[in-house]
């Protein structure tokens, strides 16, 4: 994953930005989850399309592990920097 989204525009953009690092580092973060979450819903869909239940719960999983991943990540934010991650 080293360079797959290095040419997304929408992280050039942030890279780009006069954002303080931290908060380029959140937005870049949370690119990345949403970009990984919106494959494991895609996933999700096909495997309930395709009856495939192993496939179904590899991925639900996988999506919970995520969505948890951002929790960690606005807490350790929150500590950090004293704000709560900007979610727009």
């Amino acid at each position: 994953m080293n360079d797959l989204f290095e040419t997304e525009p929408e992280m050039v953009a942030i890279l780009a930005s006069d954002a303080t690092e931290i908060d380029k580092l959140s937005q870049v973060y949370k690119m990345i989850v949403e970009k990984q979450l919106e494959y494991a819903r895609g996933a999700v869909e096909l495997a309930r399309a395709t009856g495939d239940r192993e496939a179904l719960l590899k991925e639900q999983i996988k999506m919970g592990m995520l969505r948890n991943a951002i929790e960690i990540f606005a807490y350790a934010y929150l500590r950090v920097t004293g704000k709560r991650v900007n979610n727009g």
